[in-house]
């Protein structure tokens, strides 16, 4: 949710559909809906949805994607380890599928034993097959080595997928991740197809331009501060909702050190800059959630720019919604 200095709201939108009823990693799915203005039903424009595969837990996978990291171009680096709890892993055998254009490169884990040896087959496009062989591991988790993915030819959308692997005698079921991000155009409307089951973190930002960025800095005036100190005496109760946005200095509570900078704002001392945050409507607005979503659920996201009831400029990062899509 956002306000404006007519105190309304903008509310975030988004239904799931489940396709088919496929194995994991072919059954695809799409997260579709809108950005629109709570009282009105306007579209928003400029609103960046990403859902990302959350990674699984350390230890939880026999081979395990770690530590990934996103360049600002889209490509990606990340390490890739194993977790066996036996001693006599002496081969693996890796095969992935990588994004259409993406180009890989390995570099060995420091910590591998003397004389452990990979080779990386790159020749088929899209492919990257790596085979290790050595003196036996060590109980894991062992840190195999750091893949380096350029950009692939979208850079709104990103997969990898392990298809085959082999630890010594033992074959480790495929799984993958995947990111796909859009930006609302003037109908306000996003969609993320053919997206495998897994559990995913939809995150959306909104950059306030300067024309925004001055609105809101000129709406918040005395009475806004006045509102925060009516609220600390008990003579007016904030609800949840305006709470997050009379927070002005993130200490996710309301006190006196709110009413403080807010006053501080009105004579032209340094000021945080407005930033959205988007929160689910049904659910605690300062901490994320993880929701089983299944066929046809829907949800509604409210989407917050970084103002003030009535408007208290602040900065807060953007909130994160877990999805379990299956």
């Amino acid at each position: 949710m956002t306000t404006d200095s007519t105190n309304t709201v903008y509310e975030f939108n988004y239904e799931l559909n489940n396709s088919s009823a496929l194995i994991p990693l072919n059954n695809l799915n799409q997260l579709t809906g809108s950005v629109t203005f709570w009282k009105t039903g306007d579209p928003i424009t400029g609103v960046t949805s990403t859902l990302t595969s959350v990674p699984a837990a350390d230890g939880t996978q026999l081979v395990e994607f770690r530590n990934i990291q996103v360049a600002a171009d889209g490509g990606r680096t990340m390490e890739i380890w194993e977790t066996s709890k036996k001693n006599n892993i002496g081969t693996v055998h890796l095969e992935l599928s990588l994004s259409d254009g993406s180009v890989a490169t390995w570099q060995n884990g420091a910590s591998l034993p003397t004389g452990w040896s990979w080779s990386a087959d790159t020749d088929k496009p899209g492919a990257l097959i790596l085979q290790g062989k050595g003196i036996a591991l060590s109980v894991g988790p062992v840190k195999l080595g750091t893949l380096s993915l350029t950009a692939p030819t979208n850079a709104k959308h990103f997969e990898l997928l392990l298809n085959g692997c082999q630890l010594g005698n033992d074959t480790v079921p495929g799984f993958g991740i995947t990111s796909d991000s859009m930006t609302t155009g003037t109908d306000g409307l996003y969609q993320h197809l053919d997206m495998p089951d897994d559990t995913y973190a939809l995150t959306s930002i909104k950059v306030i331009d300067t024309v925004e960025n001055t609105t809101t800095k000129n709406a918040v005036d005395l009475l806004d501060a006045i509102t925060i100190l009516k609220s600390i005496v008990g003579l007016t109760t904030l609800n949840t909702f305006q709470e997050i946005a009379a927070d002005f200095d993130n200490s996710k509570g309301v006190d006196l050190n709110d009413a403080i900078g807010i006053l501080k704002h009105v004579v032209g001392l340094p000021s945080p800059t407005p930033e959205w945050v988007f929160v689910n409507q049904a659910a605690d607005p300062v901490v994320p959630i993880i929701v089983d979503v299944m066929l046809t659920s829907q949800l509604t996201w409210l989407a917050f720019c970084a103002v003030m009831l009535m408007v208290i400029g602040r900065r807060k990062q953007a909130g994160q919604l877990l999805h379990q899509i299956t």
